[in-house]
């Protein structure tokens, strides 16, 4: 009970929802859990059918992606020893767009950080520092540019580690968002933890949303949007702990495996792709403040809302506000 309050609370602090839905006919929702976290879909339409298929996406690429799951696909390329390992289509397109977001980051964000997430435990309560031979012989393990595709073939040297839990949730989101428009639904909200995403509006008004404040378990902001939009929020408040005086949080620096120093609290990027959303609000957190902003404003159609450390709040357009 205690680990299930504590993964909804979690979920509370990343994103709030506000649908205040006011359509005519009844919205159909569906919840459940995946990727490690509680999902809700709300679609407009009379066939129930049609939700069901939504959750089975969840379904489908948490069975896939998730890298602690031994029947996976990155569980069995994590542990082939470098040998070559056949996934699914889907998988291999996930990890084609990892290794995109990789090198346009720079490594910044590198879906061969599993070395180092694994170090990591912000869920346990054990609170434990990894030392700093761990984290260096992790560090030395990252390197995007080591993983090998062919087809749907994935080979990675032995130790080298996926951790696909950076876009995983972004790409389920636009995945759903797809198979929603190919059956006829114009008005959805999908929340997948920290990635929500809108469809439509609420018979002719705005989708509201919350951002969660950094600074307190109060909301920065609820702004509204139309349309196919995603957002996706990510802070040094999501999953963290304490020690010594010292904020530990799940943002890692992957060139020392330690947590990310920088002038942002929390980004929330608004973006038409949620896994672009996802890669970027990562990216852009490590950056800090004016390399990220520099990224966004030659980025075309993605804006961002920027917590910094001394409380200050930037929109990179003022619209939102």
């Amino acid at each position: 009970m205690k680990k299930i309050a504590a993964l909804i609370l979690c979920a509370a602090l990343v994103l709030c929802v506000i649908t205040g839905c006011t359509n005519e006919s009844a919205p159909l929702s569906a919840q459940g859990f995946y990727f490690n976290t509680y999902i809700k879909i709300t679609v407009y339409s009379d066939d129930e059918a049609v939700l069901d298929g939504a959750v089975d996406i969840c379904e489908r690429l948490d069975r896939l992606l998730d890298k602690n799951k031994e029947t996976s696909d990155i569980y069995r390329i994590n542990h082939a020893h470098g040998q070559p390992v056949k996934v699914d289509k889907i998988t291999a397109d996930v990890i084609e767009k990892g290794i995109y977001y990789s090198q346009l980051s720079g490594g910044i964000f590198d879906i061969t950080c599993g070395s180092a997430t694994a170090l990591w435990d912000f869920t346990s309560g054990s609170d434990i520092v990894p030392d700093e031979d761990a984290r260096n012989a992790a560090a030395a393990l990252i390197d995007y540019r080591n993983v090998v595709i062919d087809n749907n073939t994935v080979t990675v040297p032995d130790g080298v580690m996926l951790d696909l839990g950076g876009i995983a949730k972004g790409y389920a989101a636009d995945m759903i968002m797809e198979y929603l428009e190919q059956n006829g639904v114009r008005d959805a909200l999908i929340s997948l933890g920290g990635n929500v995403c809108t469809m439509g509006d609420k018979q002719g008004k705005p989708w509201q949303i919350g951002i969660q404040s950094p600074y307190s378990s109060q909301q920065l902001d609820v702004i509204e949007i139309s349309g196919k939009r995603s957002v996706v929020s990510s802070g040094d408040y999501e999953r963290c702990f304490e020690k010594d005086g010292v904020r530990y949080h799940h943002i890692l620096d992957l060139a020392t495996a330690m947590p990310a120093q920088s002038d942002i609290r929390s980004v929330t990027i608004l973006s038409e792709s949620s896994v672009l959303g996802d890669a970027f609000s990562t990216i852009c957190f490590i950056l800090g403040y004016q390399r990220a902003n520099e990224l966004i404003e030659k980025t075309e159609g993605v804006e961002a809302i920027f917590a910094l450390s001394d409380g200050s709040v930037i929109y990179t357009d003022e619209s939102l506000k």
